[in-house]
C-alpha cells in the first residue's frame, strides 16, 4: 500500500482529526504496510509512515473512538484493536531501531475494551528496539473503565509491560537509559 492516500484530503499539520470523519492513510517510502478496519459509526482512523518498512494497523469496532499511528523511520510495528465507546490511542514512534507496540496480532484481539479509556506512547531512539506490550501475554492492555497509559521510551531496548483491569487507573511511566524493563499490572 505504499503511497496510499485517501480520496478526501488529509488533515494538515496540528489539525486535530475529528470522530465524524474517515478513516487516513499517508505513507512515504518503501515496503510500508497500513491497514485500518472500522465498523459502527463515528469512527476515526489515521496512519502517518514515512520511513520503510513500517507496518501500521488499527481496527476500530465501537463508537466514538480514535486511533492515531504515527511512525517515522523504518522498520516500526504497531498493532491494536479497539472495543468499546469513547476510546483514544496516540502512538508516535521516531527513529530506525523497530520499535514495537502490539497488542492485537489478529483483528479478534482487543486492545482496548470498555469505554472511556486513553493509551499515549512515544518511542525514540536508533539503536536497540523497545517494546509495549501486555503484563500477562494477553490482548487486552485496558478493559475496564477510565482508564489512562502515558508510556514514553528513549534511548534503546526498553520494554514495557502493562496491563489495567477494573476502573479509574492511571500510569505514567517514562524509560531512558539501555536495557530497561517495566512491569505494571493495575486491578481493582
Amino acid at each position: 500500500m505504499a503511497g496510499l492516500a485517501m480520496a478526501n484530503d488529509p488533515p494538515g499539520e496540528g489539525e486535530e482529526v475529528d470522530a465524524g470523519e474517515g478513516a487516513w492513510i499517508i505513507q512515504t517510502g518503501t515496503a510500508n504496510d497500513a491497514q485500518i478496519s472500522q465498523a459502527g459509526s463515528g469512527h476515526s482512523g489515521y496512519i502517518h509512515q514515512v520511513g520503510d518498512n513500517n507496518t501500521g494497523n488499527i481496527n476500530i469496532d465501537g463508537s466514538d473512538n480514535t486511533g492515531i499511528i504515527i511512525q517515522e523511520g523504518n522498520d516500526h510495528n504497531v498493532q491494536f484493536s479497539m472495543g468499546g465507546s469513547g476510546n483514544f490511542t496516540d502512538i508516535r514512534q521516531y527513529g530506525n531501531s523497530a520499535h514495537a507496540v502490539g497488542f492485537a496480532q489478529d483483528e479478534g484481539a482487543i486492545f482496548q475494551n470498555s469505554d472511556h479509556n486513553e493509551f499515549y506512547s512515544l518511542q525514540l531512539g536508533d539503536g536497540a528496539s523497545h517494546l509495549i506490550t501486555t503484563a500477562d501475554g494477553g490482548d487486552v492492555v485496558q478493559s475496564g473503565n477510565d482508564n489512562y497509559i502515558n508510556v514514553w521510551q528513549s534511548g534503546e531496548g526498553q520494554t514495557a509491560r502493562l496491563k489495567q483491569s477494573g476502573e479509574r487507573h492511571s500510569m505514567w511511566i517514562t524509560q531512558s537509559g539501555s536495557g530497561n524493563t517495566t512491569t505494571i499490572n493495575q486491578s481493582n
